[in-house]
């Protein structure tokens, strides 16, 4: 597998999602939805690894200031997702 690079976000309504990812169509959904899952275990910003089955992936979570998001904040990650080898 190619690395891919993903930015997830946290909706409002919906819960933590995967926004955009690179190369486009290489993630798939049980991946996407498991990349987007470690958001929900993050307490802080800045980067960590997490691993699962053959994958690892480098991630760092961030917030940045919107008048709309709930507490004023947006909640973001950029992943970069490789395999093991």
């Amino acid at each position: 597998m190619k690395p891919i690079v993903a930015l997830s976000y946290f909706h409002r309504k919906i819960g933590p999602l995967v926004f955009y990812s690179y190369p486009e169509n290489m993630l798939g959904e049980q991946l996407s939805t498991r990349i987007a899952n470690i958001m929900d275990q993050t307490v802080s910003e800045g980067f960590f690894t997490h691993s699962f089955e053959q994958n690892i992936s480098n991630n760092y979570y961030f917030e940045i200031h919107s008048d709309w998001a709930r507490g004023n904040k947006e909640m973001l990650m950029v992943s970069i997702i490789f395999d093991q080898q």
